[in-house]
């Protein structure tokens, strides 16, 4: 059963069909892979009056090469994220981020969109509806209080999208419509909107990623208490791009599952492009390292996990020094 609850459904053929009634109707709910929202519909915990289902919308599940970027449909799967020849040559990071994700059966499901405006977690929000019955309800039910952190006044559920990082230090762009239309915006917006709990809807389209400079390097890395099936305990996405004609070097960083959206180190990101030609210094290494570590303290959300101790989750921080270090060979490797 996916849920007691009764809803109305549609599965049109067509993105035109598709966009009208997504813009027409209130309180849609997307339907991608779902292996998140139908969970939470089992749990009770969303209770939607209309699925709006895009499995048979061909043209969301393309890989296609534009004149800006490449563009990525909303409804292509994982699976085919880690096996795409485009993707595999000219962005590995991702195709590795997609591997990560849990099982080769969610794989199969789950899509890129999906992954994406996935649900924030919590040990509260995540349970039976019989099970939340035995506590008032948390902020992001509309109640009071934050079961992960009470003592604040906000939510502080996790967001452990894995691919997420690795699109943002692409610097990717989203296409969508929202209830103004169809549009194009930023990655890092629609995400800040999104995970803001401002109640928006969005029907996304797609995934568009500019070309990156000859000589881009790029990397992600996971930590997981078992490294595919279960959510990151952190994971790290960071990216380099060389001096090219008219552009100057790119450093990106970005951390997740520490906080309610990535965590994005530009202090570090600014003091590594600053020190470009002396990377090779054991004391600015050193520096760099601090710096990243430092900022992540500063910007992360300590709160109460499932199976995940504050110990743990401070030990996994390795992964961080490991992809600094990692992401300064490579800058070297380069500028040498």
């Amino acid at each position: 059963m996916i849920s007691r609850y009764r809803f109305k459904y549609e599965a049109p053929c067509s993105l035109e069909t598709a966009a009208e009634f997504f813009q027409r109707r209130d309180n849609v709910t997307i339907l991608a892979g779902g292996t998140d929202l139908i969970p939470l519909m089992q749990y009770g915990v969303k209770k939607p009056e209309c699925l709006l289902d895009l499995e048979n919308i061909s043209s969301l599940k393309t890989i296609e090469k534009r004149e800006d970027g490449l563009l990525i449909g909303a409804m292509v799967t994982l699976f085919e994220l880690t096996k795409d020849p485009v993707i595999l040559q000219h962005m590995p990071a991702l195709s590795y981020s997609a591997f990560c994700v849990a099982s080769p059966q969610i794989r199969n499901l789950g899509t890129i969109a999906g992954n994406v405006l996935q649900e924030k977690r919590c040990y509260y929000y995540n349970q039976s509806e019989e099970w939340r019955k035995s506590k008032p309800p948390c902020i992001k039910v509309g109640g009071e209080i934050c079961y992960q952190a009470p003592k604040l006044p906000e939510c502080r559920a996790l967001y452990y999208s894995d691919l997420a990082p690795v699109l943002l230090a692409y610097d990717a762009k989203v296409l969508l419509y929202d209830a103004d239309g169809e549009k194009t915006v930023l990655l890092q917006d629609l995400l800040n909107d999104y995970l803001s709990e401002k109640g928006k809807n969005y029907l996304i389209t797609g995934i568009l990623i500019p070309y990156h400079v000859p000589g881009t390097w790029d990397k992600f890395i996971k930590y997981s208490t078992r490294q595919s099936i279960d959510f990151p305990t952190v994971n790290v996405a960071v990216r380099f791009s060389p001096v090219a004609e008219g552009l100057a070097p790119i450093v990106r960083i970005f951390v997740g599952a520490l906080a309610k959206e990535p965590i994005q180190l530009e202090k570090t990101a600014d003091y590594i492009l600053s020190n470009i030609g002396v990377l090779e210094e054991e004391e600015v290494k050193k520096k760099v390292i601090d710096m990243a570590l430092e900022e992540v303290k500063g910007k992360r959300a300590v709160v109460r996990e499932t199976g995940v101790t504050i110990k743990v989750k401070r030990e996994s921080y390795q992964v961080i020094t490991r992809a600094i270090e990692e992401l300064l060979d490579a800058i070297k490797r380069f500028e040498g």
